[in-house]
């Protein structure tokens, strides 16, 4: 068993500040260039040569300044990185600003900075150098800069696809003026840019806004709300008695009955299928087509003033474990929802079915079901039918994508099902225009 000791913790003085003379990434023996210059310098004395001595006292002028070099320039140095916006949408453009601030009394001449980049950005007018890690890749900067001088360099990036596409971290190397030496400074910290996935109009409206309970009132009446009182009006024979609006009744003096606003209930719950055939493998393609599915369908959802809300597995953070989104259509659940389906990925581990046997008991009363998804096993129809029968035929739906599966005859009867094809691909579609299946 071996072990490795400091090296300024081995031998005498002389060692020590051999060492310290000589760091270990240097790429000039400093020390060594330190003894000629002096051996040189002895030998000029001896015989007296000024050309000598001259050349001596520039070797050891230099060897001092090349290390008085090494200890100050990473000294005040810091790297600046900042992004025009962290939230985009697919081919959307930025404007990262990259470069240093060197906050001390020396210039500093040549500086390169290598930022790490995913390989989903493009950097316009820029060639990406491969990078170290797996899908990963190098953006170099060079530029210089003057005594408590803060220079960047902006550039145009764009993201192909949706996901978190990270800058960082950065690793920034000072060449002294002469390029004899090279220090290297890592820098751990990092930016990221969430792009949201592609929404695109919805050309097959899929959710109607006629159900029995809800919250606004709907273009035509469908049936009253007993929770939302527009008045009053005289009793007549054969209305319920809970209809009674008994302060109205003592006001008047004669029975009055509660007239409820007819509203619909315009809230939909989003569940998004990402699991993944081990016998197919993964089909990115289907993927992607479902998700921009599931963000198209959710924005126009709310743009009509209804609550969405999502759920799925295979988030970016766990496998395992589902993410889910409550309904809502506050300020900010926009947001919320594209930035969870920019981070869905594959999963192996958990089938749709039981999502959806454990969310549909805690969605709000007459809220509808859309299932999206690329594999429509005989299981997951049987749930689906399970509880159409038990919910409501119209507050069902399910959109296949890719190949056209076989449905059963229970599930066509009970459950609204739509297929989209995956002809066109996800990045090129313009809109969705789902089939409906009898």
């Amino acid at each position: 068993m071996s072990s490795h000791a400091d090296p300024e913790e081995m031998g005498g003085p002389l060692d020590r500040l051999r060492v310290w003379w000589s760091p270990n990434d240097a790429r000039v023996d400093l020390s060594r260039l330190l003894l000629v210059g002096v051996t040189t310098g002895v030998v000029g004395a001896a015989t007296r040569e000024v050309v000598v001595l001259t050349l001596a006292l520039g070797m050891v002028a230099l060897a001092v300044a090349l290390r008085v070099w090494w200890a100050v320039a990473p000294v005040e140095l810091h790297h600046k990185r900042k992004l025009s916006s962290t939230r985009s949408f697919p081919g959307d453009a930025l404007t990262v600003s990259i470069g240093v601030a060197n906050a001390k009394p020396m210039a500093l001449s040549n500086i390169g900075i290598e930022d790490t980049v995913t390989d989903n950005v493009q950097v316009a007018e820029k060639l990406l150098q491969p990078g170290e890690l797996t899908h990963h890749a190098v953006l170099r900067t060079v530029l210089s800069a003057g005594m408590y001088q803060e220079v960047t360099h902006r550039y145009t990036v764009t993201t192909a696809r949706r996901g978190r596409h990270r800058f960082g971290p950065a690793v920034i190397e000072v060449s002294d003026p002469l390029g004899l030496m090279t220090r290297r400074i890592d820098f751990g910290g990092t930016d990221t840019i969430l792009t949201y996935p592609r929404t695109v109009p919805i050309a097959t409206p899929l959710i109607p806004a006629w159900e029995i309970i809800g919250d606004r009132t709907p273009p035509r009446r469908i049936i009253d709300d007993p929770q939302m009182v527009a008045g009053v009006r005289q009793y007549q024979r054969g209305d319920n008695p809970r209809r009674i609006h008994w302060r109205a009744t003592a006001r008047t003096g004669a029975l009055q009955t509660k007239i409820a606003e007819p509203t619909s209930a315009p809230t939909t719950a989003i569940f998004l299928d990402t699991l993944a055939d081990p016998s197919e493998g993964t089909h990115p393609a289907r993927l992607e087509l479902a998700v921009v599915a599931a963000a198209s369908l959710a924005t126009d959802l709310l743009d009509q003033n209804q609550q969405v809300g999502l759920y799925a597995l295979g988030s970016s953070r766990s496998d395992a474990q589902p993410f889910e989104v409550p309904p809502g259509r506050r300020h900010g659940q926009r947001a919320r929802l594209l930035e969870h389906l920019a981070s869905v990925e594959p999963t192996y581990r958990a089938a749709i079915e039981e999502l959806l046997a454990s969310t549909a008991p805690r969605l709000p009363m007459g809220a509808s079901m859309v299932v999206i998804t690329s594999h429509v096993s005989a299981a997951l129809q049987h749930v689906l039918v399970r509880l159409a029968r038990t919910t409501g035929t119209r507050r069902m739906a399910l959109i296949s994508v890719g190949d056209r599966p076989r449905y059963t005859s229970d599930l066509t009867t009970n459950v609204s099902a739509f297929h989209l094809g995956a002809e066109e691909s996800w990045d090129e579609i313009e809109s969705l225009s789902f089939t409906r299946v009898y």
